[in-house]
């Protein structure tokens, strides 16, 4: 058996959020497009018997945050920082900036 695949094949039934911190200067952002927050999200994956189980890189990567109201997951904005309109995520900083601290 191939012990690498044999570390990224969890087997997780439950993905439990624990915390959402925001990391950036300030929590205000207004949805005008041209400003970002950086959220920090952890989340544990359990098995069946309520075990923490690693993630995958690829099952950490597919998490997507959803739209409270919609349902909908938010759409990955492109490298390039375009938005067309909304709220959208990302894993990288990009050349929109943090709402200043106060």
């Amino acid at each position: 058996m191939n012990i690498r695949l044999a570390e990224t094949r969890s087997l997780w039934t439950a993905l439990v959020l624990l915390d959402v911190v925001v990391s950036s200067p300030s929590t205000r952002l207004y949805r005008n497009g041209r400003q970002q927050v950086e959220l920090t999200v952890r989340v544990r994956a359990l098995d069946t018997h309520g075990k923490r189980v690693p993630l995958s890189d690829a099952q950490r990567d597919s998490v997507r945050l959803i739209d409270y109201e919609s349902g909908r997951p938010l759409p990955v904005i492109a490298v390039s920082g375009d938005m067309t309109q909304g709220w959208g995520t990302t894993r990288v900083r990009n050349a929109y900036a943090f709402f200043p601290a106060q």
